[in-house]
C-alpha cells in the first residue's frame, strides 16, 4: 500500500533518527517519531537470533512503556514459551496483527492464560514484524495499538517494512556490534555508483553517466547490498553514510 505524503514524511523523519542512535535512549526516541504515523500505546524493541532448536533468543530488549506489572508476568510465567505472537513471528516474513497470531494458535491451557492475561493489561490488539538479516539474526518490533487495526493494517504493514530494517541497523549500533566489525570493502566503481545512488538517480540514468550498461549498474548496486547487509538502495545508503564510506 503506497503511503501519503504526510505519512511518507513521518516515515522519513523517523528513518532519519535511526541514523542518529548511539544508546538506547535514543532508540526509544526513535521509536517516539513513529507515533506519528501508528499511534500505538506500548512497544517493545529486541535484537534476536535463531537457536539450533529453532527458538529464538532474544537479547536488548527494550521495553518503551509497556506496564511493569505486565513484564513481571510475563516473565513469571514464563510467557515467551508460549506467546503466540512470538511462536507466528517465527512463521511470518510479514507484518501481521495479534489477531492473526492468536487465530492460528493452537488452543490449550498455556496459550488460553497467555490470551487472558494480555486483555487483563488492556493489551488487546496489536501489530508485529520480525525483520531477519538472513544470517540468523534479526529485530522482532512489536507495538500495542490504540484499537482494533483492521481498517489500517496494510497502512501499518507499509510503515514497518520501511522503518524496521533501518532499526535493526540501530540495535546493531547501540550494542556495538557493528563497530566490532570491519567496515565493508566497495571497489571504485561501486562507490561510484552508490555516490549517484545518493543523487537519486535510477539504474538506467547511473549507466549513461557512467557509460555503462543498466545491467552492469543492477549488478554493482546487488554486490553493494550483499556487502553491506542492506536490504534496500535506501537501506544501502543508511549504512553506507554510518561506515563512513560516502
Amino acid at each position: 500500500m503506497e503511503l501519503g505524503k504526510r505519512d511518507l514524511l513521518h516515515v522519513l523523519n523517523a528513518i532519519n533518527s535511526c541514523l542518529l542512535i548511539n544508546d538506547n535512549t535514543t532508540v526509544r526516541s526513535c521509536l517516539d517519531t513513529m507515533h506519528d504515523v501508528i499511534p500505538f500505546k506500548a512497544a517493545v524493541l529486541c535484537a534476536t537470533s535463531a537457536q539450533h532448536s529453532g527458538a529464538l533468543r532474544f537479547t536488548n530488549v527494550i521495553n518503551h512503556s509497556y506496564p511493569d506489572a505486565w513484564v513481571k508476568t510475563y516473565e513469571d510465567n514464563d510467557f515467551g514459551r508460549v506467546d503466540p505472537v512470538v511462536n507466528y513471528a517465527l512463521r511470518s516474513d510479514a507484518p501481521f496483527t495479534w489477531g492473526t497470531a492468536y487465530a492460528a494458535a493452537l488452543t490449550n491451557h498455556a496459550t488460553r492464560s497467555f490470551v487472558q492475561a494480555a486483555r487483563d493489561h488492556d493489551l488487546n490488539h496489536g501489530i508485529t514484524y520480525l525483520y531477519q538479516n538472513g544470517r540468523g539474526q534479526g529485530t522482532l518490533l512489536s507495538l500495542t495499538l490504540q484499537d482494533s487495526p483492521l481498517c489500517k493494517t496494510r497502512h501499518y504493514d507499509t510503515v514497518l517494512r520501511y522503518v524496521v530494517p533501518h532499526l535493526h541497523a540501530s540495535i546493531d549500533r547501540a550494542s556495538c556490534t557493528i563497530r566490532n566489525h570491519a567496515s565493508p570493502a566497495l571497489t571504485t566503481r561501486e562507490r561510484e555508483v552508490l555516490t549517484w545512488v545518493k543523487e537519486g538517480k535510477s539504474s538506467w540514468e547511473i549507466g549513461c553517466i557512467l557509460r555503462i550498461s543498466e545491467r552492469t549498474v543492477k549488478f554493482h548496486i546487488s554486490n553493494m547490498l550483499g556487502k553491506l547487509n542492506a536490504v534496500s538502495r535506501s537501506h544501502a545508503l543508511a549504512k553506507a553514510v554510518e561506515y563512513g564510506l560516502i
